[in-house]
């Protein structure tokens, strides 16, 4: 029922780097082994947020167009009924958060149309790393796809509230795990009042997904192996089929099926930034010498001493000592920072 766990962790790696986690332990021990500070020059977040902002400043208002000239009239009604709809349920909002994700991880989340005070619809946004589609779908919208869903957690109290009849199944599901990090609740654990990891709350995981079955599309909802509810899709088309309303996007996709969004062109550059960042720095920090054997008494010490700003070699009379000029490998390694960041910016 999952997407691909090495897609989902590609989408979660991406994350990360968005979010300015980006180097490995293993790179944070070597700079800390060098004395160096751990720097991170994201170049990915500032590019996205200027994609986020670019979806804000050109939103346009939902409009219906004519068929013939003699429905301008019930063109303008739809436009109003679409424009109060658009502004009564804050549709911009979720509009903006499915494009996030478009961005970072590569697929929209959902954006499920469901009905309240029984005519009234409204728009649900999922975050993408709480549902699921089904993985032979290859079209970018998923209308390929023979079942998509996502997952909740809620309180067990909130859950039997719900559906009392099926209390003691709930009973035994409280604080389930699942076998996917990715759809853990959030958090999964806290610093309580002792000082250690607890969780007090009882909460159970709701599976949602909708199917296909005959070319009919139901809607299910479970946990683990109870099902709670079952109801036929009420949203029709003009021809009288029933349609998923869980709505889904993806960037791109790759011979695999795997979903993936801007980010991951810009992993290797913003790898070459930082790489070459952290290794101008060491230079700076370096100076190399050529010398004559004996030209100092201990190696080690003037080692150490090349490393302070402030250092004072000794060096035994008559011995060569030079200090080598490492100017031109500094500003190589400065010039290729400077391209990989203008191929970000481009």
């Amino acid at each position: 029922m999952l997407f691909r766990s090495d897609s989902r962790k590609a989408s979660e790696r991406d994350r990360d780097y968005y979010d300015g986690r980006q180097l490995t332990a293993e790179q944070l021990k070597v700079l800390k082994a060098r004395n160096q500070p751990d720097i991170v020059i994201n170049r990915i977040q500032p590019k996205i947020n200027f994609l986020l902002g670019w979806e804000a400043s050109n939103r346009t208002d939902p409009r219906a167009f004519p068929r013939t000239p003699n429905d301008e009239e019930a063109s303008e009604a739809a436009t109003d009924a679409l424009r109060f709809v658009h502004d009564d349920s804050d549709l911009a909002q979720v509009f903006s958060a499915a494009w996030e994700h478009l961005l970072v991880e590569g697929h929209s989340g959902a954006i499920e149309l469901t009905i309240e005070d029984g005519d009234k619809i409204v728009p649900v946004g999922w975050p993408w790393d709480r549902v699921f589609y089904d993985p032979h779908s290859r079209r970018h919208d998923f209308s390929d796809a023979r079942y998509v869903g996502g997952y909740l957690w809620m309180d067990a109290e909130e859950a039997k509230e719900r559906w009392p009849q099926k209390s003691d199944e709930i009973d035994t599901l409280i604080n389930e795990h699942t076998f996917s990090r990715t759809y853990d609740d959030r958090p999964s654990r806290w610093v309580g009042a002792a000082g250690k990891g607890e969780n007090r709350r009882k909460r159970v995981r709701i599976v949602q997904m909708y199917h296909r079955d005959k070319g009919e599309w139901f809607h299910c909802t479970f946990t683990r192996n109870v099902e709670l509810e079952r109801i036929a899709v009420p949203f029709r088309d003009q021809d009288g089929r029933s349609w998923c309303p869980m709505l889904m996007q993806s960037s791109f996709i790759d011979r695999n099926n795997n979903r993936y969004g801007l980010v991951r062109a810009m992993i290797s550059v913003q790898d070459e930034i930082n790489s070459r960042r952290s290794r101008a720095l060491h230079r700076l920090s370096m100076r190399q010498v050529r010398m004559d054997e004996g030209a100092v008494a201990d190696v080690d010490q003037t080692k150490a001493e090349l490393a302070k700003p402030d250092g004072v070699i000794v060096t035994n009379p008559g011995a060569n000592f030079e200090m080598l000029q490492t100017g031109d490998q500094l500003a190589a390694e400065l010039n290729l920072l400077q391209e990989a960041k203008n191929e970000i910016e481009l």
